[in-house]
């Protein structure tokens, strides 16, 4: 699948819980706040709000495309939970100090 790059600026980061950018080459500057809520169950609640988002943006197509990225998204997260269990399973007991 080809990555599509989208030109955005960071409006506000505040690890762990948050994340806001606008895009600004959508007509209107299309704002995206990201939103993570710790459900304490070892899961993580992902609430995604936009504003100014274009019509086309709208369509079902363009809703099918927002869905196909979330499943990227779900996937690449799957992979670093793999990649960091490897790590752990290779790191000493007793590491140098």
């Amino acid at each position: 699948m080809e990555a599509v790059d989208r030109p955005g600026v960071c409006l506000s980061f505040s690890r762990p819980d948050r994340l806001v950018w606008i895009e600004s080459d959508v007509e209107g500057g299309m704002r995206t706040t990201i939103t993570f809520v710790d459900l304490n169950d070892g899961r993580t609640k992902v609430v995604t709000h936009q504003t100014n988002v274009p019509a086309a943006y709208l369509s079902a197509e363009a809703r099918a495309g927002f869905g196909t990225s979330l499943d990227r998204f779900e996937a690449y997260v799957a992979g670093l939970d793999v990649r960091q269990q490897q790590r752990s399973e290779h790191r000493p007991e007793h590491p140098l100090e």
